[in-house]
Formats: C-alpha cells, sequence, structure tokens
C-alpha cells in the first residue's frame, strides 16, 4: 500500500514538472505499473542528453533504444522509488537549463 502511494504522488509530480518543460517532454501516463517511456522533442538527442546529465549529476538515463520495444529518443523512466522527486527535479531543471 504504501509503494502504491509513493508512485501515485510521484505520477501527480511527473505531471506538475512536465507541464513546465514547456513540451521538451512528451508524456503518457502508463495505465498501470511504475515504469513510463516519456519522449523527448525531437531536436534533442536522448544520447546526447543522457551523456551530459551522467557528466553533470552522475545520474543516469536509459536510452529507449536499450530496449527493442521503446521508439527512439524516448527513455525509461521508473518513478516508485521514495527519492523520485528530487532526482526529477534535477533532470527537468537540467533539461530546461541547457535546452532551449
Amino acid at each position: 500500500h504504501r509503494a502504491k502511494l509513493i508512485a501515485l504522488e510521484n505520477l501527480e509530480f511527473i505531471n506538475q514538472c512536465i507541464e513546465k518543460t514547456q513540451n521538451k517532454l512528451i508524456w503518457t501516463a502508463p495505465s498501470a505499473g511504475c515504469v513510463a517511456f516519456p519522449s523527448l522533442r525531437k531536436d534533442i538527442s536522448i544520447s546526447d542528453l543522457a551523456n551530459s546529465f551522467l557528466q553533470n549529476h552522475k545520474t543516469m538515463l536509459i536510452p529507449g533504444e536499450c530496449f527493442s520495444q521503446s521508439p527512439s529518443n524516448h527513455f525509461r523512466l521508473g518513478y516508485g522509488q521514495k527519492n523520485f522527486k528530487v532526482l526529477f527535479s534535477n533532470f527537468c531543471n537540467f533539461l530546461e537549463t541547457h535546452y532551449r
């Protein structure tokens, strides 16, 4: 029950953050579970972003191309962990700062 509450709270946080990214992120919330594959605007390379974010924040993004069923420019987003809000805030701030 606690894990479900954390995931639901994080899901709402994702929606709030994505609204602020000015269409840099495209997102459809999953109907079940706590893993999704949002995509970046076409002019933003997920591979370049993932490398740069790793260098700056020591946090890995996994490009969707690592998962055979995911289209390009998507990335895996797991949002079931308690510290998710801090990590996702860092990501959204990085996206806003480095990609206009």
